[in-house]
């Protein structure tokens, strides 16, 4: 599962640690999620996340899922008439 847990994470300024405790897991689950080490968290732990962060669970887990650590804004070519 790929997903942007780190980059909002990161947004809200919070540690690891800091959102495991809100969360009500530990350190090394959120740090499984981030790298991708735990396929599918509980849905209780993502919509847990998502209610912190601020996101939608689509947004930090799924298809409008992008990895915005390395995102580079696309750049449209208008077309020359």
């Amino acid at each position: 599962m790929s997903n942007s847990l780190r980059h909002y994470r990161r947004e809200k300024e919070m540690s690891q640690l800091e959102l495991a405790k809100q969360v009500g897991v530990t350190r090394l689950t959120i740090s499984n999620i981030e790298t991708g080490k735990t396929k599918d968290p509980a849905t209780s732990i993502t919509l847990r996340i998502s209610e912190i962060l601020g996101h939608s669970v689509d947004a930090i887990f799924g298809s409008e899922n992008v990895n915005l650590d390395k995102h580079i804004p696309a750049q449209r070519e208008e077309a020359v008439k």
